[in-house]
């Protein structure tokens, strides 16, 4: 723990999130003039030793890290009011918003974001860490070209292989459209489970949806354990065979069978070994739902936005009041709901993660 007040320190010039637990910040060291973000957590809210512990636990994991996809730890301060957690700050949002304004990814784009994300993860693994709620939300992006950056720690936890984990003593964990399917039916669970996370997150970046979804989450529950997804019959852009298969390979019902992350980096689509074709359709399971949405929201720049959906497909398009539309898919839920439904668990029955020595 750093000594001194934050305040004494940074100067904090605007909020750029808020959430049930904490604050995000933008702030200037009055040392150096460097910005950094800093996540400040309410005691208010800690009023168990077990939520605290959680919030030590993360910063424990965060302070032991070090790799070029994983966001930087510079330190914390603690006062009688709140927690400090003083992080590097990467300018340009999150993946999500990434695809929200500027369109699904090409395959190239695609694979140079997985590569990163896969090195984190496999790096995490290495340290019998796992993430536990591996999302568009919680990756830091700065372009397309793999420069992208891990964060969110909250609900990670080291784990014992052979014992594995349960959602009665680790917690229920992660957002349901990205959960596996061993969370989704309560199984004993193990690292796979970033691993299917990483295979939403690579649907999601070149579809524009994640490949569950549905109205409320005991849809999304019931899709994720029956294995109820495909691709999308009317895609635009050609996906090859390769990217196709990598997608079905994490995203696959048994985590024994599932890919490694050290597996996922050695796949020929992510090592570049590839040709395109045009989208074939698979004989997975095709969802039967039926939807009809209609959503207007405004944008931070004051144009508005709607959101509308066919009942046929579920697509989605994006259109602005002074922009093109943007032709990409999104989740019927919206993002503030799928947070929403992450604070629901963070703290619900929560043992913090034990530490390997």
């Amino acid at each position: 723990m750093s000594k001194g007040s934050v305040y004494d320190n940074y100067d904090i010039t605007e909020i750029i999130g808020e959430g049930t637990y904490s604050t995000v910040t933008v702030a200037t060291q009055k040392r150096n003039k460097e910005k950094y973000a800093i996540k400040i957590i309410s005691k208010e809210i800690l009023c168990t030793k077990q939520k605290r512990e959680m919030v030590d636990w993360e910063i424990s994991i965060l302070s032991k890290c070090s790799h070029p996809h994983i966001v930087d730890f510079i330190e914390y301060f603690e006062s009688d009011e709140d927690i400090c957690l003083v992080l590097e700050w990467i300018p340009n949002g999150d993946l999500f918003d990434r695809i929200v304004k500027g369109g699904v990814f090409t395959e190239e784009q695609a694979r140079m974001t997985m590569k990163s994300i896969l090195s984190a993860v496999e790096y995490l693994h290495d340290k019998s860490l796992v993430h536990r709620d591996l999302k568009p939300e919680n990756i830091l992006f700065n372009s397309e070209d793999g420069d992208i950056k891990l964060a969110d720690f909250g609900l990670s936890k080291y784990y014992d292989e052979s014992e594995g984990m349960d959602t009665e003593t680790s917690g229920q964990c992660g957002t349901p459209m990205y959960h596996a399917p061993e969370i989704a039916s309560k199984k004993i669970y193990r690292k796979g489970v970033d691993m299917w996370s990483a295979g939403c997150i690579l649907y999601f970046i070149l579809f524009g949806r994640p490949p569950f979804y549905g109205d409320d989450e005991s849809q999304i529950y019931k899709l994720v354990s029956q294995g109820d997804w495909s691709f999308p019959e009317d895609n635009d852009q050609q996906i090859s065979d390769e990217v196709k298969d990598i997608i079905k390979c994490l995203l696959e019902q048994d985590p024994n069978k599932r890919l490694t992350a050290k597996d996922a980096l050695e796949h020929p689509w992510i090592l570049g070994e590839r040709h395109y074709s045009p989208l074939l359709h698979s004989s997975l399971p095709k969802s039967q739902s039926n939807h009809s949405i209609s959503i207007d929201l405004s944008s931070s720049n004051g144009s508005k936005i709607s959101i509308s959906s066919s009942n046929s497909s579920q697509d989605l398009s994006l259109r602005s009041s002074n922009t093109n539309p943007i032709q990409i898919k999104k989740t019927s839920l919206l993002r503030s709901s799928l947070n929403t439904s992450v604070d629901l668990f963070r703290f619900a029955n929560g043992t913090p993660p034990t530490s390997k020595s």
